[in-house]
């Protein structure tokens, strides 16, 4: 009896066995299957996509008019791009931790963060260098008609365009190049050549100070023989922008007292120009290279977005994340 029952009870406890590996076996076969699936496409070009708008969203709102108009809109735009990642990384965590399918959710929201900090840095760094003095400038009074001769900076302190009278120019010839790691270039604008005393040396002009300047950086040589700034090798050039760049002001400043020393001509009141012959066309040119520079930026975000979703999709799927 005892040997008629061991089969029997073999075979009760093998089967439920047997059926158990085979479900499991079945599973892992599935769950191998949608580790191998292959990449999706629209999945990492929609990863670009967004990525890319965010990119667009945050650096023209850096760089550009709103920045200086409006700068809590401008800062509402980036927090808004910033709660985007950050909900993103919430949604692809959770999805993670539960076992869904989460590949695609990682990786768009890492290629967001990407986004979110190139976009930031690169118009931040634009806004510095170029377009913030365009909106300086532009907010400043625009003065015509100006005799270096006779006027003083006291009265232009607010000057961001300056258009000189007929004959004024850039005394190249007496430009001073003060070196500080960078070359800064100064050189007085004149109108009329400048007299010399009758024991040497040049004289005053009426206004009792030298106070109207161009400027410029790398473009005088080492002393200033060869001064070549802005458009002064144009004959039609007498206005000025002002500078606005706070730091190569004191450097220009050291130039002018040398150059004042040198001469022992006053120089009270101090404004400093980049030398152009027309300054509207100038200020455009900044705002349409700054357009240029966020067209050509937002392309290779796309193109390393691309790239970026692809690797992170193809590193997940070598990871066995779904």
């Amino acid at each position: 009896a005892i040997l008629g029952q061991d089969p029997s009870l073999g075979n009760v406890t093998t089967a439920p066995t047997r059926e158990a590996m085979k479900f499991s076996a079945e599973t892992n076969h599935l769950i191998e299957k949608r580790l191998r699936q292959v990449l999706q496409p629209l999945e990492i070009l929609l990863c670009a996509v967004v990525t890319s708008l965010e990119f667009w969203i945050v650096y023209w709102s850096r760089c550009f008019s709103l920045r200086y108009t409006d700068p809590p809109t401008a800062w509402l735009l980036v927090l808004w791009c910033l709660t985007a990642c950050i909900a993103l990384t919430l949604v692809a965590a959770m999805k993670y931790r539960s076992g869904k399918k989460s590949r695609a959710w990682i990786a768009i929201a890492l290629t967001m963060w990407a986004g979110l900090v190139c976009g930031y840095s690169l118009g931040d760094r634009y806004w510095y260098e170029h377009t913030v003095n365009y909106y300086n400038v532009k907010g400043m009074a625009s003065y015509i008609n100006i005799d270096p001769a006779t006027d003083k900076g006291e009265s232009y302190m607010d000057a961001g365009t300056m258009y000189f009278k007929e004959d004024s120019r850039v005394q190249k010839e007496t430009a001073v190049a003060f070196r500080n790691g960078m070359t800064y270039c100064v050189a007085p604008i004149m109108r009329h050549v400048q007299e010399s005393k009758p024991g040497g040396g040049p004289v005053a002009p009426p206004s009792g100070t030298v106070d109207f300047w161009a400027v410029g950086v790398d473009c005088c040589g080492k002393k200033g023989e060869t001064f070549t700034c802005g458009e002064v090798g144009t004959s039609l050039a007498r206005s000025g922008l002002r500078l606005m760049d706070g730091t190569a002001r004191s450097m220009f400043l050291l130039g002018v007292q040398e150059w004042s020393a040198g001469t022992g001509l006053p120089v009270r009141h101090p404004v400093f120009f980049h030398w152009v012959a027309d300054p509207i066309i100038t200020l455009e040119g900044i705002v349409s290279a700054a357009w240029e520079d966020l067209w050509l930026r937002l392309f290779g975000c796309f193109v390393g977005s691309l790239i970026m979703a692809f690797v992170l999709h193809l590193g997940l799927q070598k990871l066995r994340v779904l």
